[in-house]
């Protein structure tokens, strides 16, 4: 039989190289893909029209990827913006995946304001991207205190904040904008009629996310959480080999 395909979607400031220690401990049973998302990784210095920076055009450039690799049937994993990417497509072509993995994703924002009060924020964030230094950027980034737990671990914190500072500043600055949760459409509605395995994967300690997850498997009874205890908001990060035996079990089920 031939081993599982597992893909991977990394999250905003991140590359493919993000689950490397997770691929590596899957490797030999499974067959695993890590894309780069535009603006990142292998794709960061391509500089694209500011159209291609959405969640809707993203999916098509992700779905063209896999038909170019024959993969119809495989495990979709992804985090953060990657985990919202991952809803999105797991939602238009249910049929294309055996299961699909969000972590630390949501469906969107409900309320106008809600997107608009975001949508500002971002924008400010996509301004410093565009004119300060890369790495002040980056550093005032991950000091929101969303990302507080990945500080635990000094080495592995320090070593991330060098892969993020090897982005290009202004394709993140159009990814920040076009792909920002205040432009996407809410999937709520949409996850009310999904016909399509759906894990939620979340830190522990990640209270928002884990009362994002609890209210999608309210609205989706079929969809099931996952903790993965003593991580914040990303867990594959902090904690690769739990998270990689959780797509085992996954898996198995």
């Amino acid at each position: 039989m031939d081993a599982p395909e597992v893909v991977f979607l990394h999250g905003f400031m991140g590359s493919a190289r993000d689950w490397d220690e997770v691929v590596a401990l899957l490797r030999g049973a499974y067959r695993c893909h890590a894309l780069d998302l535009p603006g990142h990784g292998a794709a960061r210095a391509v500089r694209m029209d500011a159209r291609a920076y959405t969640m809707e055009a993203t999916a098509r450039n992700v779905l063209c990827t896999l038909d170019q690799l024959g993969l119809s049937n495989a495990i979709l994993v992804g985090y953060s913006m990657g985990g919202r990417l991952a809803l999105r497509l797991a939602l238009d072509v249910p049929q294309r995946w055996r299961c699909v993995v969000v972590e630390s994703g949501s469906p969107g924002l409900i309320q106008e304001r809600e997107r608009e009060a975001r949508a500002r924020v971002d924008e400010v964030w996509a301004r410093r991207f565009e004119s300060e230094p890369l790495e002040r950027v980056v550093e005032a980034w991950y000091n929101q205190p969303l990302f507080a737990t990945l500080k635990r671990d000094v080495v592995r914190y320090k070593r991330m904040l060098q892969r993020r500072c090897e982005n290009d500043p202004l394709a993140l600055a159009a990814c920040m904008r076009g792909m920002s949760v205040a432009r996407m459409q809410p999937m709520w509605d949409e996850l009310a009629t999904a016909r399509v395995k759906l894990v939620m994967a979340v830190g522990g300690l990640d209270t928002k996310y884990k009362r994002v997850a609890a209210r999608m498997v309210d609205i989706y009874p079929a969809a099931r959480i996952v903790e993965i205890e003593d991580a914040g908001h990303n867990a594959h990060e902090e904690c690769p080999d739990l998270f990689a035996a959780l797509i085992k079990k996954e898996l198995q089920r």
